[in-house]
């Protein structure tokens, strides 16, 4: 093959992988009526990625999981309350990751799956983040 169509060949794979990767499409960013900036998802192999590259642009990362297997949960329903105990975020993670912009300080995050209840206390930071993990106990067999 000669040299110029061997350039112009990889050109054209070049271009074809770098459409293939810019064609991932991750949940989509929602913001709630007091301006909290949010996402959840993380079904499947492409929104997993696409979380991941949004996780910078957020400072509280959410994970919800089965205790013991690890297996992650979806259409888990989440609140959050300021330390005055004013609730400032009620949405449901639609998937096992929830990434969240919130104002710095500390914060109670309640979350619910299969009827058990689980809260967490957070302080987000100024700057960075602040990564926490929900486990519930997995449901009995019927």
């Amino acid at each position: 093959m000669k040299p110029h169509l061997r350039l112009l060949l990889a050109a054209v794979i070049a271009g074809l992988c770098s459409t293939a990767v810019a064609q991932v499409v991750g949940p989509e960013p929602q913001t709630t009526s007091g301006g909290i900036r949010w996402v959840s998802g993380g079904v499947g192999f492409d929104e997993t990625f696409a979380l991941k590259q949004m996780e910078g642009g957020y400072n509280l990362r959410l994970l919800f999981a089965v205790q013991g297997s690890g297996a992650y949960l979806s259409e888990v329903p989440v609140i959050i309350q300021n330390r005055q105990g004013q609730s400032v975020f009620e949405e449901t993670a639609h998937g096992p990751r929830l990434l969240a912009q919130f104002p710095p300080g500390p914060y109670t995050i309640t979350a619910e799956s299969g009827g058990k209840v689980v809260s967490r206390q957070v302080t987000v930071p100024r700057s960075g983040s602040v990564d926490t993990a929900f486990y519930f106990p997995d449901a009995p067999e019927r």
